[in-house]
């Protein structure tokens, strides 16, 4: 018996009632109630994300259907696209009582590529069935349809500069 401590009729140290119980297993191993409850608690919730985790991966599969949703129906014919290249002037000064102060111009040129398409919107279009043999189709005029800059082809060219950075693009410009 250790130092005044009271015994089991088994032979083991009681503990107070406030203190936490001790669950003894046949290896003699001593475990705590708590943590044996956060043990269990844990490998119940990491099965259970395993599990939700398979099913969601399943869902994310695609089928005919999700295909299908996906799809967005344009309505529209491209007949026609014009390739670009387009320039943008800008020049600005600093002014004082409305006259330019001289020696602060700012000056450069956009140089940018991009292209129209035009067509006919074909929600537009009318078909008469007049007999078996005969179909009227009413197209409408053709319009424009998309306008794109390609914003990766713009180049900067610097003039209020001493023509420093001349053909140059904007990234280049910049570092």
């Amino acid at each position: 018996m250790g130092q005044g401590g009271k015994e089991s009729r088994a032979g083991f140290p009681l503990r107070n009632k406030q203190k936490e119980k001790l669950v003894l297993s046949k290896s003699g191993l001593k475990i705590s109630i708590s943590s044996l409850f956060f043990f269990i608690t844990t490998v119940i919730l990491a099965i259970l994300l395993w599990t939700s985790n398979r099913t969601s991966e399943k869902e994310r599969g695609y089928n005919s259907s999700t295909v299908m949703n996906r799809i967005t129906y344009m309505q529209e014919l491209a007949l026609v696209q014009h390739n670009y290249t387009g320039v943008i002037s800008y020049r600005d000064s600093r002014k004082f009582l409305n006259i330019n102060v001289p020696l602060t111009d700012k000056y450069f040129l956009l140089k940018y590529n991009g292209y129209i398409k035009a067509g006919v919107d074909f929600s537009q279009i009318k078909v008469n069935v007049v007999n078996p043999t005969d179909v009227h189709v009413s197209i409408p005029k053709p319009r424009i349809l998309d306008t794109v800059v390609d914003e990766n082809s713009i180049e900067v060219f610097n003039e209020s500069q001493d023509h420093r950075g001349a053909g140059y693009s904007e990234s280049e410009l910049n570092n």
